[in-house]
């Protein structure tokens, strides 16, 4: 392990700790969301104690794990759960910060876990390789060199160039593929169009979704990878019914919003942020999409 990987694991492990972070629901959350625990990857899994944090801020850095690739990474609490199989969807809690310890953006924020298919593409390539190496309920540190990040052009105005990340993960649950909203609704508009997504959408829901994962997240992933995919309208249909089913979030308002300025509806796209701000003046993207939005405007 280098020593700038060192270095920066150990801030990690000690800002885990200093800060409190903690993977799971907080006691009081937990008790509110019981009702829906057979259906929320996030409840399946025990938040991590204290001791187990401080543990590892302890352990040597030798401990920790550095492949070809350039991944190092900790397991900080092993639960020896299953791990994924190719095509099957892994959902985690994650907390992502500058090698620095600046954080940049948390799961935990949001209350959902994040979720992606495994083998399918859908991650950078150092979350994919780290994820390969963990099971349901285990716990790790993560760091990831620019190479198998985001690389010398960043992402947006929070990773900049040539940046390592340093991620604070939790596994917390598998499913199949067609267990998970947005692989389900993602399949019908490709082989049979919007209105059979749109439709069987509206079944789901009038179902409770049974068996099917759901959550706001959900429909967001949908919808972002339909805009990679330049299918705007689509993209569009799956934000605003996120708003609908969430009318309270600001979250829900601020992708729609990001939705429209990336179709090209400016206008749009600022009334809906300014109503995300109405919910949650304090929320990031938000504000930062206004910033954007009001600097295209000025002449």
């Amino acid at each position: 392990m280098s020593k700038h990987a060192s270095a920066g694991l150990a801030r990690a492990l000690a800002l885990a700790l200093g800060l409190g972070i903690c993977f799971g629901l907080p006691a009081a959350a937990a008790d509110q969301k019981k009702a829906s625990a057979a259906k929320s990857p996030a409840a399946s899994a025990a938040a991590p104690s204290v001791a187990a944090s401080a543990a590892a801020a302890q352990a040597p850095a030798q401990l920790g794990i550095t492949t070809a690739s350039g991944l190092t990474y900790v397991i900080t609490h092993a639960a020896h759960g299953r791990r994924a199989q190719a095509g099957e969807v892994m959902f985690s809690h994650y907390t992502v910060l500058l090698a620095d310890g600046k954080k940049i953006e948390s799961s935990l924020d949001h209350g959902d876990p994040f979720g992606f298919t495994v083998g399918a593409g859908q991650v950078i390539k150092g979350m994919e390789e780290v994820m390969s190496k963990l099971g349901v309920g285990d716990e790790a540190v993560a760091i990831m060199p620019p190479q198998i990040a985001y690389g010398e052009k960043g992402a947006g105005s929070a990773i900049p160039p040539g940046a390592t990340l340093v991620f604070l993960l939790h596994v917390t649950d598998l499913r199949a593929h067609d267990k998970v909203l947005s692989n389900v609704l993602q399949d019908l508009v490709t082989n049979q169009g919007l209105d059979a997504a749109v439709k069987r959408y509206q079944e789901l829901k009038a179902a409770q979704f049974g068996d099917v994962y759901a959550s706001e997240g959900e429909l967001a992933s949908l919808a972002y990878r339909l805009l990679r995919k330049k299918m705007f309208a689509e993209a569009l249909t799956f934000l605003r019914l996120n708003t609908e089913a969430y009318p309270k979030s600001a979250d829900a308002f601020a992708n729609l919003a990001d939705g429209l300025k990336k179709s090209g509806d400016k206008a749009q796209a600022l009334q809906a942020c300014q109503h995300a701000l109405e919910l949650d003046p304090k929320n990031a993207d938000a504000l930062e999409l206004l910033a954007e939005l009001q600097k295209s405007a000025a002449p």
